[in-house]
């Protein structure tokens, strides 16, 4: 099977294709073999089986998290700059009167970002997050404390 991967997806760990079995209602990665995307402009995901049906690419939603660090800087014009260095990339974002803007991607990724930065130009949070869901880029999900391995914080710092 071979699929040229939408513009707006961004991979950070190869590739994990699943297909969605009807009998157990789960996305199963079972008779998946020799997966790989190639290095084009336009990715082409491919990947062979023998069972038909819907298909999807997998990744941890945990992927960029525990964030490594984050810094919050003033910007001259109002707003601030964050940048936030996850534990797959570092991104840099904007936020303003005007609203919240993409301002970096890791390098690598920028030969496969095409319109992608569009998306994220100058928009409400509530858009500007779930536009890097979509890309593959997810910074709040509900997970809770046990599931990335982090240790709650002392009360005594909080107050």
């Amino acid at each position: 099977v071979r699929y040229t991967l939408p513009d707006d997806i961004l991979l950070f760990e190869p590739p994990v294709v699943a297909r969605y079995d009807q009998a157990s209602r789960t996305w199963v990665e079972e008779d998946i073999n020799e997966t790989s995307v190639s290095d084009d402009a336009h990715p082409v995901l491919s990947f062979s089986t023998r069972q038909l049906g819907p298909f999807a690419i997998m990744q941890d939603i945990r992927q960029h998290l525990p964030f490594l660090s984050w810094e919050i800087s003033p910007l001259e014009q109002g707003g601030c700059r964050i940048d936030l260095q996850t534990q797959s990339c570092l991104l840099q974002m904007e936020v303003t009167k005007d609203g919240c803007k993409l301002c970096s991607l890791p390098k690598a990724l920028y030969s496969t970002i095409g319109d992608k930065e569009k998306k994220l130009d100058s928009v409400s949070p509530a858009v500007f997050f779930f536009h890097l869901r979509e890309m593959g880029i997810f910074l709040e999900p509900e997970l809770d404390r046990k599931q990335l391995n982090l240790s709650k914080k002392s009360e005594e710092i909080e107050e």
